[in-house]
């Protein structure tokens, strides 16, 4: 992911979230859901993919492999499931579809492991360094989030109880 230049499933992603999140920020008052939205556009959406993104460009920095240690088009994939993981559960949950909530929720896990994956074998595949343990603190983020999708969690039932989400 440290090729220079564009691409579009390193830079547009998080700027497209944002833009919706915008957007439901200035239509909110006219449905349900919208602040249970906004948040999840902004945090699961936008954060989470910047994160997976730059977890990648600087554990490449910090541990000094090869930026084609893993091809672009796999990375391409997995950031793709992740999105549409993303889309799945935005859409599942404010219209009560839990099939779709589910899957989403799967794809998403899927992609985060996948991301985890990734950076252990960068990791095994770098000289030792001083910043590897930057690094281990990335793999654990990513495999906390799967862990965090499957807590309690009360779907909101309306616009006042997603106020306290």
């Amino acid at each position: 992911m440290s090729t220079r230049g564009s691409w579009f499933m390193r830079d547009r992603p998080v700027v497209i979230w944002l833009m919706v999140a915008l957007l439901v920020s200035l239509i909110h008052p006219f449905f349900a859901y919208s602040r249970w939205l906004m948040v999840h556009l902004v945090v699961l959406g936008a954060v989470t993919h910047a994160a997976m993104v730059w977890s990648v460009h600087f554990t490449e920095a910090l541990l000094k492999t090869r930026s084609g240690f893993e091809e672009r088009r796999l990375q391409t994939i997995r950031l793709s499931v992740f999105q549409v993981g993303v889309l799945l559960v935005l859409v599942g949950v404010p219209t009560r579809i839990w099939a779709l909530t589910l899957i989403g929720g799967t794809l998403i896990s899927a992609a985060v492991g996948w991301h985890a994956v990734m950076l252990v074998r960068r990791l095994k595949a770098a000289l030792p360094g001083r910043f590897r343990i930057t690094v281990r603190y990335y793999i654990v983020a990513a495999l906390l989030l799967p862990r965090a999708s499957r807590t309690p969690n009360v779907a909101p039932t309306g616009s006042r109880s997603a106020a306290t989400m």
